[in-house]
């Protein structure tokens, strides 16, 4: 019994003085620069937003934060030197929906898309909406399905690259719809806008700041969002589950990382800072002309997006027969 109770005083001693400590810590942190690792090349998506909010958290954490890219392997070069860092929060990566699309498409990854990080933050979602050509024969995505049905071999949807966010978006709609399209995957979102535009695919899934010049200018129509609500962008137009695909969502979206096992004190402190970045006026409005929705899901529910999303790309890379490298 004496034994016992001395085991039982030693374990709460001890978590008491690795909370004490965890607790100091986020008292002194950050005390030095912050690196925040882009596994994009310069001017990618997630490059620009990282310099456009890099300022701004730089001032909320009264410390530099250092954009540094880290390109390659579809972003798992990164990806893998921010698993391998400390875990004390002086190294983050910024990261899209391709994160966890890269799950089901390699064999295997040098680290776990879930588990081999700290989520802070998912702050911005960057939603896709459907093109057609603007004489396309059907006007909703009923008459699509129902176009599709009648005619099994003629439709073709372009995307930017096999495995993209675009391409799996529609491989998606084609497993929970019925419909049955060609993909022909091009080098890149421009070369596939601009077949849309010249009338040579039927179907494409962009980003809503991709499509809102375009759309404006009659060169192409949307069918419908593929946002689990309707687009502040584009309010009149239905989104896909609404339109009678159930529970149908594919969209793009931004958060943040931290190495696995980086204390709460300090994920609380990065994930207000950003969140206080997002929420200032010159942030919001510049985040707003880029189509893109801020949002605040913090570390628990983040890690949930994570899994979820693993769960869902697995599904349609399987039903679609997607290659793995």
């Amino acid at each position: 019994m004496r034994k016992s109770t001395e085991l039982l005083t030693k374990t709460v001693l001890i978590l008491t003085l690795g909370l004490m400590a965890a607790g100091a810590c986020a008292q002194t942190y950050p005390s030095r620069p912050i690196r925040l690792i882009i596994n994009v090349d310069p001017g990618g998506g997630s490059d620009i937003l990282a310099r456009r909010l890099s300022p701004g958290l730089s001032q909320n954490l009264s410390q530099n934060v250092v954009v540094e890219n880290k390109p390659g392997a579809a972003g798992i070069l990164g990806t893998s030197a921010a698993a391998a860092a400390a875990p004390d929060g002086y190294t983050l990566t910024m990261i899209s929906s391709s994160h966890t699309s890269n799950a089901p498409l390699h064999k295997s990854l040098p680290y776990d898309p879930v588990n081999s990080f700290s989520p802070v933050i998912l702050y911005a979602m960057s939603p896709q909406v459907l093109l057609v050509q603007p004489d396309a024969p059907f006007k909703t995505i009923k008459d699509l399905i129902a176009y599709s049905k009648s005619n099994p071999e003629k439709l073709n949807m372009g995307s930017s690259g096999t495995g993209s966010t675009p391409h799996l978006s529609g491989e998606l709609l084609k497993m929970m719809s019925g419909i049955n399209f060609t993909h022909i995957p091009y080098k890149g979102g421009g070369p596939a806008m601009a077949s849309l535009m010249a009338g040579q695919l039927d179907l494409l899934f962009v980003v809503t700041q991709t499509a809102k010049p375009q759309v404006a200018a009659g060169k192409v129509r949307i069918l419908g969002a593929a946002s689990a609500q309707r687009l502040k962008a584009f309010p009149d137009v239905p989104t896909i589950a609404e339109s009678g695909v159930t529970g149908y969502e594919a969209s793009n979206w931004a958060g943040v990382l931290a190495p696995a096992r980086t204390p709460a004190g300090i994920v609380q402190i990065l994930h207000d800072a950003v969140l206080k970045t997002t929420n200032s006026r010159e942030i919001s409005d510049w985040m707003e002309q880029q189509g893109l929705e801020p949002v605040d899901i913090g570390p628990e529910e983040f890690r949930k997006v994570l899994q979820s999303e693993i769960t869902k790309w697995t599904r349609v890379v399987k039903a679609a027969n997607i290659p793995i490298e």
